[in-house]
């Protein structure tokens, strides 16, 4: 069982990851992007967004699949990216 207290801390552990995607993906250029690229970046606030509803319904596992999710293809994203 999940009490309040824990809840609490999953959501801002949440939330912080949240943040932490969204500015790694701000400082990634959209129209500097490949095709294949553009659709991970809007894959990636899709999760964000998605993410941020799930919260919103007190979904916590669903909100932390998601950021994980967007995290990891960010992750990738930024690999690409910084490629020479």
């Amino acid at each position: 069982m999940v009490t309040t207290g824990e809840s609490a801390v999953e959501r801002k552990d949440i939330e912080q990851k949240l943040a932490e995607v969204q500015g790694r993906l701000a400082a990634i250029n959209r129209a500097q992007l490949k095709s294949g690229d553009e659709t991970d970046y809007d894959r990636i606030k899709s999760f964000i967004a998605e993410a941020r509803g799930a919260l919103k319904e007190q979904d916590d596992l669903r909100a932390r699949s998601l950021v994980d999710k967007a995290a990891r293809l960010a992750t990738q994203l930024e690999g690409r990216v910084s490629s020479p």
